[in-house]
C-alpha cells in the first residue's frame, strides 16, 4: 500500500502517533511541490491535511 500524504511537515505529534499506532505508512510534506516530487509511482493512498497551523498553505495543498 502506498503511503498517506500528510500536511504539514513536521506532522503534528498526536497525528503522527495515531498513524503509527494504526500501523499506517505516511509521509509529511511542506508544499504542493514537495508532494508532487515525492509522490510514489502508484500515487498517494490518501491525504490528511490539517488546517490548524497555516490555513492558507493547507488550502493550497488541497487545491494542488
Amino acid at each position: 500500500m502506498n503511503p498517506l500524504l500528510v500536511f504539514p511537515d513536521p506532522c503534528p505529534p498526536t497525528l503522527a502517533q495515531t498513524l503509527d499506532f494504526a500501523q499506517l505508512s505516511w509521509r509529511s510534506v511542506s508544499t504542493p511541490e514537495r508532494a508532487r516530487a515525492e509522490e510514489p509511482d502508484g500515487g498517494w493512498s490518501g491525504a490528511i491535511v490539517t488546517l490548524d497551523q497555516d490555513v492558507d498553505a493547507a488550502w493550497a495543498m488541497c487545491r494542488a
